[in-house]
């Protein structure tokens, strides 16, 4: 079993509080966002460009105004939005951060906003004429 090979499953009251594999994950996250932050820094306006890309773009005016993006788009940006909303009001009131219950209607919702504001997004296709 885990207990005979990893000091982390060890009884709670002689266990270790911080092991080599936390320290092992802990530089691979930031290596992942060093790269992830370097990358967004090469593209132009950088790291605040995108920032400000995150809260002000056509998803979020589509809330309100069906005719910016037609209804897929104003359904998907409620779906993410009810999402977001969804996890911080759990996470909050229910410190259930890692509830599976609260992943599942998250990811749904997500999932569908994300889905119907690409399916908003695509090109119409192309009439062949024969």
């Amino acid at each position: 079993t885990f207990e005979i090979t990893n000091k982390a499953f060890e009884d709670m009251a002689t266990a270790p509080s911080f092991v080599l594999s936390d320290i092992v994950f802990i530089v691979i996250c930031g290596i992942f966002a060093g790269l992830g932050l370097k990358t967004i820094n090469s593209h132009e306006g950088g790291l605040g460009a995108w920032f400000k890309s995150i809260f002000v773009n056509q998803t979020w005016m589509s809330l309100a105004d069906p005719d910016l993006g037609g209804w897929y788009k104003t359904l998907g940006a409620w779906c993410l939005l009810l999402g977001i909303i969804n996890y911080l009001y759990f996470g909050i009131c229910a410190t259930g951060w890692i509830d599976p219950g609260v992943y599942s209607v998250t990811i749904g919702l997500m999932a569908f906003g994300f889905a119907l504001i690409y399916a908003a997004n695509a090109p119409e296709p192309e009439e062949n004429a024969s």
